[in-house]
């Protein structure tokens, strides 16, 4: 699905950026972007030139030690080093927007990535080193030059990454939450002119305050900031600055970085023809540009309605089951109902598409388009601290292949990239539909009752809503999916994280549940293909999970993802459900029968 949404948007893409006709302002601009990121000649040819007055930056700023200012370039750039920035709406209360100071300036996946000590660890850490120093000789530095900035780069992130929460904390959103002031900031990093970095930042006057998802990274930077020589920082930062413009620097360069990020760390064989990395880079810069013509082409109207109908009969078979659930007490139940009944559900694509006038595209500039487009979703971002949380703006884009659910906003949404076969086809049998996109919209609604979406409140704010017995009976019972998974092996001896894979574990158990229920299919009859329609339906579900990664991306993943692997999502879920065994006659003591399944939803 992912390749033919790709082929699509390029399809879309060569279009716009041929230059006959009469194209839209719109059409123009992505097709300038799109052809800009193609020509790889003039990137070539234009060389590290482009890079020097970011370079110059850096140099003057770590001379000066002044950080306020190259912390702030880097920021309005969106380049996360060290930090992330971006706006989010307030988990305590949902209608307002707060600046999100987040930890970045990392270049390996994970933070334990520099602090585990096993053999794989430790080979790929090595390789990051060798991938660090054949990046600073491609900017012109000698071998020995080279090594010396990689090691200084590899000892910082190092002391960042020690700072940082590990994977199981950022599951928390409560975790993650430190407001504080700017005089907070000050005492904690004054180092930093933090009302200079706002300003520099635009960010709306004025800053009451600014959640901080680590006090103990910032003080990480802090001290690096206060001890660290000019000769570390340069280097950092003018790794990271590389790294995020990789695509439209010279070819070496994301030859390199497809050496160790894809094929070293992930067992990726080729690097993505050059044409599907620029329609990757402008789904970046102008996403909702493309996602309109996308639309367009991909996701007729009618679509809306037929799909509104599935998601919200999997609505109703939530409802009955917070109704029904002997668990649960009459005062959470009140609350459960309430809060399932004002789920708000998004469809296909947003009814108000982004603006884009603000933001200039040259063709032949690629360097400079990707800037200035960083740059432009960053003032968009800042923008949105000076009104209520918009609650109709999207997280993904509709060209994507993505349903989700916002904790904080109480919501589920489904692009139009996913609302394609086999996900879900107008004329698709009913037990298809169900086992495939009504699994995927009984996922995404558990997860706003799964073990950390059940702590918002049906507005969507952070809140504990639930009598202690129902929170302790939940835990027990979310306990049995976090033994259950745990013992699972994911690769040779790596065995998953249940507690890592809770919310979407439980997401999957609950959702494939919710979705037979909504079906009917036990109560209906009819071979397709030999095969009835409870059957179907869990084929159904078989064929939208199952995958084929290499073991050094599975590796990667149960290290540090929240989604099991995709033989775990199928057999382990379906042979929790007793539906699964009586559609195809399982005896009691088959291997896909439990013996003590795990159930909440």
């Amino acid at each position: 699905m992912v390749d033919r949404n790709e082929a699509w948007t390029q399809a879309i893409l060569e279009r716009a950026a041929a230059q006959g006709g009469a194209p839209s302002a719109l059409e123009q601009k992505v097709g300038d972007a799109y052809a800009s990121c193609l020509d790889q000649e003039t990137i070539d040819r234009r060389g590290l030139s482009v890079l020097a007055a970011d370079f110059a930056a850096i140099e003057t700023a770590v001379h000066a030690g002044d950080w306020t200012v190259i912390f702030a370039r880097f920021g309005g750039q969106g380049v996360n080093a060290p930090f992330t920035v971006y706006a989010d709406p307030d988990v305590r209360s949902p209608d307002e927007m707060m600046l999100q100071l987040d930890v970045g300036g990392m270049g390996l996946r994970d933070r334990d990535d520099y602090l585990r000590d096993d053999e794989h660890t430790r080979s790929l850490r090595a390789a990051y080193g060798s991938h660090l120093r054949r990046v600073f000789m491609l900017l012109g530095e000698s071998e020995e030059q080279a090594q010396a900035d990689a090691d200084r780069v590899i000892a910082m992130e190092t002391s960042l990454a020690r700072a940082a929460p590990d994977v199981l904390t950022r599951r928390s959103r409560l975790a993650l939450y430190h407001p504080l002031t700017p005089e907070d900031l000050r005492q904690r990093a004054p180092r930093i002119d933090w009302r200079r970095y706002f300003d520099l930042l635009a960010v709306p006057s004025p800053v009451r305050r600014v959640n901080v998802t680590s006090q103990q990274f910032l003080e990480a930077v802090q001290a690096l900031s206060a001890k660290e020589d000019p000769s570390s920082w340069r280097a950092l930062l003018r790794w990271h600055l590389v790294r995020q413009f990789t695509q439209v620097l010279p070819a070496s360069f994301a030859a390199a970085d497809f050496d160790f990020f894809q094929s070293t760390a992930r067992g990726v064989r080729q690097i993505a023809p050059r044409w599907k990395r620029c329609a990757r880079l402008v789904n970046e810069q102008l996403g909702e540009a493309v996602g309109q013509l996308f639309v367009k082409e991909h996701f007729p109207a009618e679509s809306r309605t037929r799909v509104r109908s599935i998601i919200e009969s999997v609505r109703e078979a939530l409802q009955q089951d917070i109704a029904s659930a002997t668990w649960m007490s009459d005062a959470t139940r009140d609350e459960a109902l309430v809060k399932a009944a004002a789920i708000a559900v998004k469809i296909g694509h947003p009814d108000r598409w982004r603006d884009y006038s603000g933001l200039i595209i040259e063709r032949g500039l690629a360097y400079e388009n990707a800037q200035r487009a960083r740059g432009f979703e960053m003032r968009r971002q800042v923008a949105k601290l000076a009104a209520p949380t918009d609650r109709d703006e999207w997280d993904s884009l509709p060209q994507q292949l993505d349903g989700y659910s916002t904790k904080v906003l109480n919501e589920i949404a489904f692009t139009a990239g996913i609302l394609q076969r086999p996900f879900f086809a107008p004329s698709a049998d009913t037990a298809l539909k169900y086992g495939a996109l009504g699994a995927v919209a009984g996922h995404e609604l558990i997860h706003l009752f799964d073990d950390e979406g059940r702590k918002f409140d049906a507005r969507g704010a952070m809140r504990d809503w639930w009598t202690p017995q129902d929170a302790s009976r939940y835990r027990e019972l979310s306990q049995c999916f976090v033994d259950e998974y745990g013992r699972e092996i994911a690769v040779d001896d790596l065995h998953l994280n249940g507690q890592l894979t809770l919310g979407e574990n439980l997401a999957d158990n609950g959702g494939l549940r919710l979705a037979f229920r909504a079906s009917g299919v036990d109560q209906s009859s009819g071979l397709i293909d030999g095969f009835n329609p409870p059957q179907r339906f869990f084929l159904a579900w078989a064929q939208i999970r199952c995958e084929n990664v290499t073991d050094r991306w599975m590796r990667e993943r149960t290290l540090t993802d929240g989604h099991s692997p995709g033989r775990a999502r199928v057999n382990v879920v379906v042979s929790n459900m007793s539906q699964f065994a009586e559609a195809f006659h399982c005896p009691a003591k088959a291997p896909m029968v439990r013996q003590h399944p795990c159930v909440l939803w």
